[in-house]
């Protein structure tokens, strides 16, 4: 335990007006490095390699605002001296990837999912496609997943953090929405959100850490997203491939909008309250992308477009994520899906060198 250094009961401001902070259990000065001190509970110094990968002053006042506990993946492993998580980061981390965690979804459990959906019929199932009547992967929509009531509060929750979206981690002529993520305060710990959210475990069995943050996209008359795929893991990363992807339809345009799969020849319109849910990866080889789940964001023609993408992983996202783990990182794990090989030779259908889906220009 760290605790704040013997007589130092409060924090106070020095006679040069030296700015201090209580966060966390520890006190110390906006001073430059050399100047402060974070101490043990034994009141010996922490270690002198835990350091900051930010400035000290924008870690300090970070920490001083909360964010260690607010925004915990980003602050304990970039500002982790001023955290006090160095060690917190590194034996999480190292531990997860001695211990191979076991898979909470397998090989041959896609299909029996899908089965199970199309019987929850207060959701409105309707299946546009699946291995046995067209021969092509499962793809869904449920039209009664939100109210629209549900569907505008769940906008409301983000209103204030909309940016230009991504493609893979970059900005990209293809991709021209506006994209807020639903990680930090109020979004994250909204109830309505955290409800929506045990609505999708409750439909896919997938647990809530094995889960993205929502990442909510604004479509503007004109805007779009072209051709590509969802699946960008690697499937021996942290978390596993993104097994599923669902996506909640928020708020209708007046005219366009819509979803189309060009290989599977399907377009799905807008409707605010429904959801629409395809696999990203095979049945038979979780390892391999089905790249016939290929897709694109038809622009808007009159009219915004809101909507929530919730990808769903093999593996617990949120805990390494919330820790600061590099996701990349490679796990061995044993018998990692049954009869399937596990080497990092083998290329993963329809992904670059990269573990990034191709993305059609």
């Amino acid at each position: 335990m760290l605790r704040r250094r013997a007589g130092f009961d409060t924090c106070r401001c020095s006679v040069l007006l030296l700015f201090s902070l209580h966060t966390g259990g520890v006190c110390y000065s906006m001073r430059p490095p050399t100047a402060r001190q974070l101490y043990k509970a034994d009141g010996s110094p922490t270690d002198a390699d835990c350091r900051n990968e930010h400035t000290e002053a924008d870690c300090t006042l970070w920490a001083g605002r909360g964010e260690c506990d607010a925004n915990v993946g980003f602050m304990r492993k970039s500002c982790a001296r001023a955290c006090v998580s160095c060690g917190w980061v590194n034996s999480y981390c190292s531990d997860l990837v001695r211990s191979g965690r076991p898979a909470k979804v397998g090989t041959g459990t896609i299909a029996a999912m899908f089965e199970y959906a199309a019987t929850r019929t207060e959701l409105g199932p309707r299946v546009h496609s699946s291995p046995a009547t067209t021969g092509g992967p499962w793809v869904m929509t449920f039209d009664n997943f939100l109210s629209e009531g549900e569907a505008e509060a769940f906008i409301s929750s983000t209103k204030d953090g909309f940016s230009r979206s991504l493609a893979g981690d970059h900005i990209s002529p293809v991709r021209t929405s506006q994209q807020a993520w639903c990680q930090v305060e109020p979004c994250v710990s909204d109830p309505l959100v955290n409800l929506v959210h045990e609505r999708v475990v409750n439909l896919t069995g997938v647990p809530k850490p094995n889960a993205e943050f929502f990442q909510v996209l604004r479509y503007e008359p004109g805007q779009f997203y072209k051709v590509h795929h969802d699946q960008n893991a690697h499937y021996e990363s942290l978390m596993g491939v993104r097994l599923f992807t669902f996506f909640i339809y928020l708020r209708s345009p007046t005219h366009g909008g819509a979803t189309h799969f060009p290989r599977l020849n399907i377009t799905v319109a807008p409707k605010a309250g429904s959801a629409l849910l395809w696999p990203n990866v095979r049945d038979d080889n979780l390892q391999v992308a089905d790249m016939r789940t290929e897709h694109e964001a038809l622009p808007p023609l009159e009219g915004l477009k809101y909507s929530a993408n919730l990808w769903l992983h093999q593996y617990d996202f949120r805990g390494p994520n919330t820790h600061g783990c590099d996701l990349g990182q490679r796990v061995k794990r044993a018998g990692w899906a049954a009869g399937l090989p596990s080497s990092e030779d083998e290329e993963q259908e329809g992904l670059d060198d990269d573990g990034e889906a191709k993305i059609e220009l």
